[in-house]
């Protein structure tokens, strides 16, 4: 999905893009706030705009996450044989850490965290996510945006290639070790 594509469509429509970019958020998180920093990298939207459309989508997202654990605890599902709980600790981190978020918040909503203080942690969590990404994602624009394609084209085969010599890497030592067991 290119929301960098969509998102520039919008560019003239300020309420369609803000809300534009809170429903990105809800579907490719990391991406959405990606683009509206490219945009905001180009100078295309100002910072409150890309803070306060990140940070309301960020946050809704994780409150329905919350939700979701809460509506299966209510019934949803009849099987209910999860195990652990999550604590405010682990809250924080998978704010940080992809793949976690969805999981942890949705067992804070199974396991019935308080609400009020799920809240108060998500919401600091995701504003500081928000900056993290877009200050990094701005840096990279400014930096980088004036490289020829052919640099990106090489740039991305490197990362290809890299990527496959570290899944060898891997699957060898794994069947190594499966060997010596």
């Amino acid at each position: 999905m290119n929301f960098e594509g969509e998102f520039l469509n919008l560019v003239h429509s300020p309420a369609l893009l803000f809300f534009a970019i809170i429903f990105a958020t809800f579907i490719l998180e990391d991406p959405a706030t990606i683009a509206t920093g490219v945009l905001l990298g180009k100078g295309l939207i100002s910072w409150p705009f890309s803070m306060a459309a990140l940070t309301i989508g960020i946050y809704l997202g994780d409150l329905g996450l919350y939700l979701i654990g809460f509506g299966i605890q209510k019934g949803f599902f009849k099987k209910k044989e999860w195990k652990l709980k999550p604590s405010t600790f682990d809250i924080v981190i998978a704010r940080f850490i992809p793949g976690l978020r969805t999981l942890t918040f949705s067992a804070a909503g199974f396991f019935k965290y308080p609400l009020r203080k799920f809240i108060v942690i998500i919401f600091p969590s995701s504003l500081i996510w928000s900056v993290l990404l877009l200050l990094g994602t701005n840096q990279l624009v400014r930096l980088f945006s004036d490289l020829p394609v052919w640099v990106w084209t090489i740039l991305g085969i490197a990362l290809m290639g890299l990527g496959h010599v570290v899944k060898s890497y891997f699957s060898k030592s794994a069947d190594d070790t499966e060997a010596r067991l």
